[in-house]
């Protein structure tokens, strides 16, 4: 495996990100993973994207790391995953789990 290229601290900024068609397609859902700033000019830490397959599903979770909270969707393919979280964001009909809703094990 060869080992990647070291990323300077601060990551990717957005104008370097080289996905123009995917940022047409997304712009939610590109604006929250890359602007790290707040209309107001306010400092924000950029989100993340998990993504993983369940019982034959496409499931993501768009992570909020600045408000501590997570966004959960599922489709029948990646892009599907993709539509489902910038329509969510795009129409406000997003439903966002807290990271402080803890739930308990049984032990």
């Amino acid at each position: 495996m060869k080992r990647p290229e070291q990323v300077p601290k601060g990551g990717l900024r957005r104008e370097e990100f080289g996905e123009k068609s995917w940022e047409r397609k997304h712009p939610a859902l590109m604006e929250f993973l890359l602007d790290e700033t707040y209309d107001d000019g306010s400092p924000r830490q950029t989100s993340t994207i998990s993504l993983f397959v369940e019982d034959g599903t496409f499931k993501a979770a768009l992570n909020d790391r600045d408000l501590r909270r997570s966004l959960y969707v599922a489709a029948a393919t990646v892009l599907g995953t993709l539509d489902a979280i910038e329509a969510a964001l795009g129409n406000g009909t997003a439903t966002w789990r807290s990271w402080n809703q803890h739930t308990t094990k049984k032990k």
